[in-house]
């Protein structure tokens, strides 16, 4: 069935443009996590003596790599071999599992345009955002830590989720917000 171009309805508006925040976080989520298995790979391999010997070669060979993972793959490949704490990994694997409802399941809710049809939704959406902010935050630390050698400031780690589900949900009315409408 064709998509209906011709609905508007500005509770759908503003929703689908709360879902595309939420769209772009997963895949900032996912892009950083890529690059954090390829990084730790590359230690792994300089370490083993294994790297190729040209830039070029090394290049295509990871680039290759980083483009054809799966999250879900990345997520095993950390879990044997970089053995990451419980936390990491559950949180981790947590993220994967909302990016890839986030993704596929978010726009569910404009097909009934009913406000309390996208409140609902918005209200499910929240809980997939918490878990998806919660991975890219330890996957960004790692970024930060590898190019600024040293860990982030506590005070960006520790306000990260709560100001992107805020970003996220920002163009809700507050009759939609599930942090703001009433139950």
């Amino acid at each position: 069935m064709w998509i209906d171009t011709s609905l508007e309805d500005k509770n759908i508006e503003l929703y689908l443009a709360t879902v595309g925040r939420a769209m772009y976080l997963c895949r900032n989520f996912e892009i950083n996590f890529k690059m954090a298995i390829v990084w730790l790979d590359l230690a792994t391999a300089h370490k083993a003596g294994k790297l190729p010997l040209s830039k070029e070669a090394l290049m295509k060979s990871y680039a290759d790599k980083f483009l054809s993972q799966m999250l879900g793959h990345s997520v095993r490949r950390l879990k044997e071999e970089f053995h990451p704490s419980k936390y990491t990994l559950e949180t981790l694997n947590t993220a994967k599992d909302s990016r890839n409802v986030i993704v596929h399941d978010a726009t569910s809710a404009i097909m009934n345009a009913k406000p309390e049809t996208i409140k609902a939704a918005a209200k499910m959406l929240l809980e997939h955002v918490i878990n998806v902010a919660e991975g890219d935050n330890i996957v960004s630390a790692w970024h930060y830590e590898i190019q600024h050698k040293k860990r982030p400031d506590k005070s960006i780690t520790q306000h990260y989720v709560n100001n992107v589900v805020k970003w996220v949900f920002k163009p809700l009315p507050d009759e939609l917000h599930p942090l703001k409408a009433s139950s």
